[in-house]
């Protein structure tokens, strides 16, 4: 069952690993390079129901979040068919708003040391993770924008 994001901070904010994944185009992208806005880092796959379920959620947070542009929405496939199947993927469920990004190899959820997903980070603008949940989240509530600046603001 999908939970809501939390209020508050669960821990104090932690520096992360140098964490990078595949865009669209095949080229090589660094969290560093969403340095001062707030990014929702989400690990997902293909073959996870709970992650396909909470796709059309996070695309509709992405839509929400998009004209402000201080939130960022970041889906990371860990699928090794990379950009190819998630392309298909989203096409076959209607996604939209969403960016193709890929680990095939597995790097980010090994550095997290994290074994599932779906799995979400929420990064504040200095690029430490303020929030982790475990599991599918609730992303569509009206409320969800203003709980995730809460977190990244150090609520």
């Amino acid at each position: 069952m999908p939970v809501d994001l939390p209020a508050h901070r669960t821990a104090a904010p932690r520096a992360l690993p140098e964490l990078s994944f595949v865009d669209d185009a095949g080229a090589t992208r660094h969290l560093a390079d969403w340095h001062g806005r707030i990014v929702v880092l989400n690990l997902w796959a293909t073959w996870c129901q709970p992650c396909v379920a909470e796709m059309p959620a996070l695309a509709a947070l992405a839509r929400q979040v998009a004209p402000a542009g201080d939130i960022v929405v970041l889906p990371v496939s860990i699928d090794h068919g990379g950009v190819d199947l998630v392309r298909r993927f989203y096409r076959t469920h209607g996604i939209a708003d969403l960016p193709v990004l890929c680990d095939p190899h597995m790097q980010i959820p090994t550095a997290l040391r994290e074994d599932g997903v779906p799995v979400t980070l929420v990064i504040d603008r200095a690029g430490r993770e303020v929030a982790r949940v475990v599991g599918p989240v609730r992303w569509d509530p009206a409320s969800t924008p203003e709980r995730v600046r809460g977190l990244a603001a150090g609520g």
